[in-house]
């Protein structure tokens, strides 16, 4: 009868230490949600604060300075697409020629 207790305190102290070891892990794993809801609205407020720098445009106009920006960008943005384009063309174009220098 003695050594049953003795048996079943012993499991009661390993599972105490693992109640604590998962109370800990928690508690991590919400400071670590809590931080990155911390930067994810600090960066929405960045980009915010930009946009509306943007929208001001640089010299006097109002919005006028900004939709020029924008279209600036848009433009930017396409060239951009093209030379992204241009470059996978010419990495299958490779590839092919690789392919059939192989296969003679």
């Amino acid at each position: 009868m003695k050594q049953e207790q003795k048996e079943t305190d012993g499991d009661d102290d390993d599972e105490d230490g693992h109640e604590e070891e998962e109370e800990e892990e928690e508690k991590e794993g919400e400071e670590e949600r809590k931080s990155r809801r911390r930067r994810k609205r600090r960066r929405r407020r960045k980009k915010r604060r930009i946009r509306k720098k943007r929208m001001r445009g640089r010299g006097g106009g109002g919005r006028r300075g900004g939709e020029e920006e924008e279209e600036e960008e848009e433009e930017e943005e396409k060239e951009e697409e093209e030379e992204r384009k241009s470059r996978r063309r010419k990495k299958k174009r490779g590839r092919r020629e690789k392919r059939k220098g192989e296969r003679a």
